[in-house]
């Protein structure tokens, strides 16, 4: 009985003291958010509420944008806007700050910008330290770099601009137009950006529908995603992404310069996800792992990095009209739908499959273990393989000079018209001829070589595998 009562009256000790810790805990975060900035046992409570435009530059040098060769943008989380607004006559640095949460009484909750000239007024600085703290109820810090939507003239033509951030998100032009009459009011919304450079840690980007789509040098270094709302990002000099884990969808993006074999569109791509509807130009592809998804590729796509060799990575292109040279596919997967003609292919990879479904060119493949489906519309192909599958249909009515196919275990599964002309040699790894072989182009037993339809061009297939030539059903 005594017993129970000793429970009873430390529980609810217990309880009253609880009660104590938690009110006096709710007052101090009362204090503190009525008295922000006031420490109270090493923490402090920051909020903001700032909203400024500036249209001068530290010592009242006004900001005219014509005459700036290079903008440079410096900040942690501020996500960073690049439009056209009719706030200001020339150019402009609007700055917001609605950010609060707590920080540590030694850590820097301050809040600082400094926009100013270097360079004999030739280079914009924008420099913006943002709050930081361990717990943060809102982060909204905004940087607009605003062209006046008065401008008939594109302030920002020759100008350089770069942006250095860690999380935040960049966005490229306006989001909708200003006014439903533009024209008639005499402003604009469109954007033109020439150069542009974005480093960033995890930020977002994005290609806004007001942004000008021609430009010269776009350079987007980011692990966060980047899109775009425009149907087409043409570039005239360079196009270059590096990313890890980024995910990124384009509709079309496409070189216009005057010398095409000068284009310089380079994706840099480590466990990324990489979507577009069109890509115009060479490609030069450093991937390593992630996904690879195009629909149309109008020139070549080059892997000749020895440094940066492909791994992992899944490849998926549904049109491809120029060459492709991948030498260090090593365990990728590569999907072509159609290879357009007089393209060359040339890939090696080790455990990768590689399939093309329709090739109007010529083809050289080699793998280690990886399959190899190939429909071709009649041209030479080359398919080398240690112990991979080999699947050829050859739809074609002649062949150029020859077809080799090599497994040294694998098998062997070659369809060709019943009309075709040829000379067939089947060999094992010993280079000795074989006869046990499925072929219905007759039925009797068959001494290789054996010439069909009074051909006189080779197929060669060397193999210790299963080996069947069969006749394509083509109505």
């Amino acid at each position: 009985m005594a017993e129970n009562k000793v429970r009873k009256g430390f529980a609810t000790y217990l309880f009253v003291l609880l009660l104590l810790i938690a009110t006096a805990f709710l007052i101090v975060l009362v204090v503190m958010f009525f008295s922000p900035f006031k420490s109270i046992l090493g923490v402090h409570y920051y909020s903001y509420d700032f909203d400024k435009t500036i249209t001068n530059a530290s010592g009242g040098s006004p900001i005219v944008l014509g005459g700036i060769e290079q903008i440079n943008i410096d900040c942690n989380s501020a996500n960073v806007e690049i439009i056209r607004d009719v706030t200001v006559d020339d150019g402009g640095i609007r700055i917001t700050n609605h950010s609060s949460g707590f920080a540590n009484a030694s850590s820097d909750s301050n809040f600082d910008y400094n926009i100013y000239y270097t360079d004999d007024n030739k280079v914009l600085n924008i420099h913006v330290d943002e709050p930081y703290g361990f717990i943060r109820f809102s982060n909204n810090v905004r940087i607009y770099l605003i062209v006046s939507a008065k401008l008939d003239e594109y302030a920002l033509f020759d100008t350089q601009i770069n942006v250095n951030n860690t999380s935040g998100s960049v966005f490229l032009g306006n989001r909708e137009p200003l006014e439903e009459n533009e024209t008639e009011i005499e402003i604009t919304s469109l954007l033109n950006l020439n150069n542009i450079s974005i480093n960033s840690s995890s930020g977002q980007v994005q290609f806004r529908s007001r942004l000008e789509n021609n430009l010269h040098n776009v350079s987007i270094k980011t692990d966060g995603s980047v899109t775009s709302q425009l149907d087409t990002i043409n570039f005239s000099e360079s196009f270059i992404i590096n990313s890890s884990d980024g995910r990124f969808n384009f509709n079309e993006i496409s070189y216009n310069g005057d010398v095409p074999t000068n284009n310089k569109l380079v994706l840099n791509l480590t466990d990324a996800q990489f979507h577009a509807t069109k890509l115009g130009g060479n490609v030069e592809l450093n991937l390593r792992g992630g996904y690879f998804d195009v629909d149309s590729v109008e020139g070549s796509l080059i892997a000749n990095n020895t440094i940066n060799q492909m791994r992992g990575a899944e490849i998926e292109i549904l049109y491809l009209s120029g060459d492709v040279s991948l030498p260090f596919a090593n365990s990728s997967n590569i999907t072509i739908k159609e290879v357009a003609q007089n393209s060359q292919i040339y890939i090696h990879s080790t455990t990768g499959d590689i399939s093309i479904d329709s090739l109007f060119g010529k083809a050289w493949i080699e793998t280690t273990s990886g399959n190899v489906n190939i429909t071709s519309q009649g041209h030479d192909i080359y398919v080398k393989t240690e112990s991979g599958d080999i699947d050829i249909s050859y739809t074609g009515d002649m062949i150029d000079q020859e077809l080799y196919l090599y497994s040294n275990s694998g098998s062997v599964d070659l369809n060709v018209k019943s009309n075709l002309a040829f000379i067939l040699r089947v060999y094992g790894n010993n280079d000795e001829y074989r006869n046990d072989i499925e072929f219905v182009f007759q039925d009797q037993p068959i001494e290789i070589p054996i010439t069909i339809n009074n051909g006189d061009k080779d197929i060669i297939i060397n193999t210790d595998g299963k080996v069947s030539i069969g006749i394509l059903n083509i109505a």
